[in-house]
């Protein structure tokens, strides 16, 4: 059993201010799952990476009787990462795991970070995609000439937050335009229609379903809707409505599980899924994130993320501690 957890980040504020962190959100966020991890016998400590030193934390934050202190030379039963994943971080995390019990292990974030890997392990869940490492225009015309529909999505390979992603007509000379000019490694993908909603969950128009899940328990879910177009990412303006894990459809509770079963031979987990209904209401799995954001900014949000926490706090302190 697990009795303590250190949050790893890349980003604080100055170990002499107040708090650890420079937006209140994130000070917000962790203070409620400390909270809720002082419920569970857990202890939770925040760190920089570079205050990391072989299996020892040299200094942290911790919040207890419900303000910010300073602690010293701690060791801990897990790590959770939450600094991202990048061939320049990639040798930091690989030392980490070397000396800790880490959530997430590397594997699970290169799936989750690299769209191409997701789309490898977890194809029979998603539509075709095609992808374009040399941007050659006969190539992408025949690749175009095999997606059906008049529209495409274009993806960065390594992309988040819906950044850069592009839905366009299946067009090779507009896609290639887009493609050449692009500085990143993208890909196409089969647009997915989902304007229909998701008709068992009273979901109208465009959306994404996100399922956050904890080991193999979907801890919470939600849709997201966007104010405008085809995009429904909450970075890029769209709305979110919470829903209940046991009113997910059946299809998707299944689809979960496969894909769990999957990820479980690499250890402790904690991911996101992001699904689109189509217009005949099957699910498809559009990609997968490996770290939830933790920020909430009303009371609804807060809920969610308590309960979230509580479902994280439950499985950390029951895995079984690596010794």
């Amino acid at each position: 059993m697990a009795d303590s957890i250190a949050f790893v980040y890349r980003q604080l504020v100055g170990f002499e201010d107040q708090t650890p962190f420079s937006k209140q959100n994130s000070d917000k966020a962790l203070e409620l799952f400390s909270e809720v991890a002082k419920k569970h016998s857990l202890k939770v400590l925040i760190c920089h990476f570079d205050w990391i030193e072989n299996d020892l934390i040299k200094k942290a934050w911790v919040f207890e009787n419900l303000k910010w202190k300073r602690v010293f030379n701690q060791k801990v039963d897990l790590l959770y990462e939450k600094f991202g994943f990048r061939e320049e971080t990639r040798r930091i995390k690989e030392i980490l795991s070397k000396n800790f019990n880490v959530v997430n292990k590397l594997k699970i974030e290169e799936v989750c970070r690299d769209k191409i890997a997701t789309h490898k392990m977890f194809s029979n869940y998603m539509k075709p995609y095609y992808y374009f490492p040399v941007k050659n225009l006969d190539e992408i015309k025949r690749s175009l000439e095999n997606i059906a529909g008049d529209l495409v999505v274009l993806k960065p390979r390594y992309g988040f937050a819906g950044r850069e992603v592009s839905i366009v007509p299946n067009n090779e000379v507009l896609v290639g335009e887009i493609l050449i000019r692009s500085l990143d490694e993208m890909f196409i993908e089969e647009f997915i229609d989902s304007s229909n909603g998701i008709k068992s969950l009273g979901i109208n128009g465009v959306h994404d379903l996100r399922v956050i899940v904890v080991n193999n328990q979907m801890a919470v879910s939600f849709v997201r809707t966007p104010d405008s177009g085809l995009i429904s990412n909450v970075a890029l303006g769209g709305t979110k409505t919470i829903i209940n894990v046991e009113k997910l459809p059946k299809s998707v509770v299944w689809m979960v599980a496969g894909i769990d079963l999957k990820l479980k031979k690499f250890g402790l987990r904690v991911y996101t899924i992001d699904f689109m209904f189509d217009k005949e209401q099957n699910p498809w799995v559009v990609e997968l994130n490996n770290q939830p954001d933790f920020e909430f900014d009303n009371e609804k949000s807060k809920n969610m993320k308590t309960k979230l926490f509580e479902v994280m706090c439950k499985q950390f302190k029951e895995y079984k501690v690596d010794e």
